[in-house]
């Protein structure tokens, strides 16, 4: 199973701001050095579990900013469809992503 994280900027949004292959995590860093809204420039992961942990660890960094609810998802690229991290838990991946 090939899984690709992300984010959304609120739980209602549908683009996924998919975290690079080679990028340093380091939120010090331009928004182009860790993000991509194409998933063909998607980090892969084969274990779901250090993705779910690697994307909400992630997603714990970044600052409040203003009604945005920066909100981590994972993707399963064989199916096509993600599921979200809202409310502290896990969503059934259930929701189509766009660009499939």
């Amino acid at each position: 199973m090939s899984l690709n994280i992300g984010y959304l900027f609120k739980p209602t949004h549908h683009e996924i701001h998919y975290v690079k292959k080679g990028a340093s995590l380091d939120l010090r860093r331009k928004y182009e050095r860790n993000f991509s809204t194409d998933i063909k420039d998607a980090a892969t992961f084969e274990c779901e579990e250090k993705a779910m942990q690697t994307i909400i660890d992630l997603v714990a960094k970044f600052r409040p900013s203003g009604d945005y609810v920066q909100t981590p998802v994972i993707v399963y690229s064989d199916t096509g469809t993600y599921k979200m991290f809202t409310c502290g838990q896990w969503s059934k991946p259930t929701f189509k992503v766009n660009s499939f």
